[in-house]
């Protein structure tokens, strides 16, 4: 069974629904990185963190992650996240500091056996302005 993110085991989320909405989850538009639209994935501002309960029934996680385009727009062109995966208490994937500019970075990660997913995007260590973090077509694939 797939599951399109948030995923088929939601167990918190410090996030939103869609790009970062001001009132209710799914207010937003629709996730925008690098010009492609993704209709599904998560939306969120760092420091964030989504943890979803796999309980080992899981096996890889794919998401295009990066800086949505509303950045574009900004005055100030500014904004840098780093996303982090981690299967239970292992670090799987840390993209490093993606800045606004930056294309989207396809994500490809093994999650097998892992009791749980957490999906983390940071700061940069640089501040929080403008740091809209998209997690594009997140895709978690569990057995039934």
């Amino acid at each position: 069974m797939d599951s399109h993110g948030p995923g088929r085991y939601p167990l918190w989320r410090s996030a939103r629904g869609t790009r970062f909405g001001e009132q209710d989850q799914g207010d937003g538009t629709p996730l925008t990185i690098g010009g492609t639209v993704h209709p599904k994935g998560l939306g969120t501002h760092a420091w964030s963190e989504a943890v979803y309960c796999t309980a080992g029934h899981c096996s890889t996680l794919k998401a295009e992650v990066g800086l949505d385009d509303a950045q574009d727009n900004v005055g100030a062109q500014r904004g840098t996240v780093t996303f982090e995966v981690w299967k239970y208490r292992t670090k799987a994937v840390d993209t490093g500091k993606l800045g606004w500019q930056d294309k989207a970075v396809p994500l490809d990660v093994d999650v097998s056996g892992g009791l749980f997913v957490r999906l983390v995007a940071t700061t940069a260590d640089d501040g929080n302005g403008s740091d809209h973090a998209d997690w594009g077509g997140l895709k978690i694939s569990c057995s039934a």
